[in-house]
């Protein structure tokens, strides 16, 4: 089985893919982020997690794919709302894939690695994830949410 997560953001995406094999081993197949531009429009950016949405499931094969569910909508994270709408459609037009999501409280609290900040949140974060696959240490926080929300759905919905 593999899994396609998204860590969708206005200024960086993350993305990850994983795969859990017949034996119970979990492994990351591919990662990285997206990195918006202040001056690209809505519609570049959002043109740009469709392909790397659409690109990841053909390219791995996914059958499901676990996108992060947004807890507070203000003015500035409106476009991540559309963003979010606009990818759980596009999962929806892709035979055989089923979409999930959770909100980043929850998934922490899953592995114990919540905090009451949100910076030392994203470093028990990072060191799970370092911890747990071999990965670089330099990466965007939100590449390791990315990670986080994978490894999640594999271990709590499937």
């Amino acid at each position: 089985m593999i899994v396609v997560s998204i860590d969708p953001g206005t200024t960086v995406c993350g993305y990850a893919a994983l795969m859990l094999d017949d034996e119970g081993f979990i492994t990351l197949l591919d990662s990285g982020c997206i990195q918006f531009d202040d001056g690209g429009s809505l519609l570049e950016k959002l043109n740009r997690l469709y392909n790397t949405l659409i690109s990841l499931v053909s390219r791995h094969s996914a059958k499901c794919v676990m996108i992060e569910k947004t807890f507070k909508v203000d003015r500035g994270s409106l476009a991540l709302v559309v963003a979010i709408k606009i990818l759980k459609e596009v999962v929806d037009t892709l035979e055989d894939v089923e979409l999930f999501q959770e909100n980043a409280m929850r998934v922490r609290k899953h592995f114990g690695v919540g905090a009451r900040s949100s910076e030392a949140a994203k470093e028990k974060v990072k060191q799970f994830i370092l911890k747990n696959f071999e990965i670089d240490d330099d990466l965007p926080n939100d590449v390791y949410d990315a990670i986080l929300l994978g490894y999640y759905c594999i271990d709590a919905k499937l």
